[in-house]
């Protein structure tokens, strides 16, 4: 037997993280609790809270920025609050004013803080998450289901308040690529636990949920939801004038392996090649330099003229300006969950050419682009000069179309709302209204 002896200083740092915050009391509901609200009526209001892995702060604001997004479409007609785990530092000043619990808005609900430390976060992570919920519940505010982002560690943390507090918890995966190495043992357990004790484990495409499913997992029930994109926002623009220049777009990161710039660089150099025709290539990075060596790579093949760089990212607000000046849009990546950027591309009317990362096969198709094999800069370059010399034309109208349908506002929410009343369903009820035909 080992006797551990903890610090009496290591005590009260514990009983400080595990308090419960008092910075949000819900009202008394006038209705009983044990009764699901999903079922008080196919269109009633449900109790939603969300618990996401990465949040906006004032720090980052856009950090998880779709993640609000969804929370705010959401609450239009349902009761909607965000809990937040988030990692902080170590560092006395900072860690101990994360301790305090903040309201994380819009819509309505908390930030906690919880240690950078994997073992210790894990622990008191799930304690403050209990806590919060718990307190939630008894000032008559019940989830009726919890929609965790992300399984490590929201989601973990979502599905042992779910068991405590029996509530039905939907997770889905955003992590790409979803890989385990650097995670112990006991951490492995924690994510098997997370994924195949969830209502229903779901993914942004298909390819989220294999990877998921190829570390052994079993999780009880399975969805593809996709991404939402605001159609609002991202539209398409009627030309002012006949550009003269052919205009390419790519948002990436130089630093991440798995985006691949190194095969966009050779596409470009590829392309430069068998194009006479003056192009631009705008290159959002979210990196705020560029490294020396990308630099004079561009340099030497004379593509200086042609590349203009937007280190640090761009604003939410100044993006749909970059897709809807472009030509096309172009993704080289290894590995993509999802592609949120691509449909952005392709709701402003943007053709886009893809490699087959995973989730640009669930929506790119030959009325609204190419997919190329992955690092392959010979087709790459190939499929944009057949854009450029208009051998291939695509109607900006129909690339629009072959996504709006799946992502837009209203059918992303259907597809929420429909699978959230299916898991928050009593057992043996139907979601089907009894009176209908």
């Amino acid at each position: 037997m080992v006797l551990v002896v903890i610090p009496s200083e290591r005590i009260e740092l514990v009983r400080i993280c595990c308090r419960v915050p008092s910075c949000y009391a819900g009202r008394k509901s006038k209705v009983d609790p044990q009764v699901p609200r999903a079922f008080r009526g196919k269109s009633a209001p449900m109790n939603i809270l969300v618990m996401p892995a990465w949040y906006p702060t004032n720090l980052q604001p856009l950090s998880g920025s779709f993640f609000q997004e969804q929370a705010l479409l959401l609450q239009k007609g349902n009761d909607v609050r965000v809990l937040h785990c988030e990692f902080v530092s170590l560092r006395p000043a900072k860690f101990l004013k994360a301790l305090k619990a903040t309201h994380a808005e819009p819509p309505r609900g908390i930030r906690i803080g919880i240690p950078s430390i994997p073992k210790l976060a894990i622990a008191i992570g799930r304690m403050r998450a209990n806590r919060c919920i718990g307190r939630w519940i008894r000032s008559g505010w019940k989830p009726d289901v919890i929609r965790a982002h992300g399984t490590i560690w929201a989601g973990y943390f979502a599905v042992v308040a779910g068991r405590k507090f029996k509530i039905p918890v939907v997770i889905t995966e955003h992590r790409n690529p979803f890989l385990l190495d650097g995670f112990s043992r006991s951490e492995r357990r924690k994510v098997q636990f997370a994924v195949e004790n969830c209502a229903t484990f779901s993914g942004d495409g298909h390819f989220a949920l294999r990877s998921v499913v190829l570390h052994g997992f079993r999780p009880q029930s399975v969805a593809v939801l996709g991404n939402l994109v605001d159609a609002d926002w991202f539209y398409i623009k009627p030309p002012q004038a006949s550009r003269n220049t052919f205009t390419i777009l790519t948002i990436t990161s130089t630093k991440l392996f798995y985006k691949d710039f190194h095969t966009f660089v050779s596409a470009m150099i590829a392309f430069r090649e068998m194009n006479s025709a003056k192009f631009i290539c705008n290159i959002v990075v979210h990196e705020d330099s560029i490294s020396d060596e990308i630099g004079q790579r561009i340099s030497d093949h004379g593509l200086a003229e042609n590349v203009r760089f937007h280190c640090g990212g761009v604003s939410r607000r100044d993006l749909p300006q970059f897709y809807q000046e472009s030509d096309v849009f172009v993704s080289t990546s290894i590995t993509e969950n999802f592609g949120v950027a691509m449909v952005e591309a392709l709701m402003c009317g943007i053709p886009v050419v893809a490699t087959r990362s995973g989730g640009a096969e669930d929506f790119i198709n030959c009325d609204n682009g190419f997919l190329v094999d992955i690092m392959d800069s010979d087709s790459i370059a190939r499929r944009l000069h057949d854009i450029a010399s208009r051998e291939v034309r695509f109607s900006p109208e129909s690339v629009r179309r072959s996504v709006y349908g799946r992502y837009s506002s209203d059918p992303f929410r259907e597809r929420l709302m429909a699978l959230f009343r299916e898991v928050a369903r009593p057992e043996g009820q139907s979601t089907s209204d009894p009176h209908s035909d």
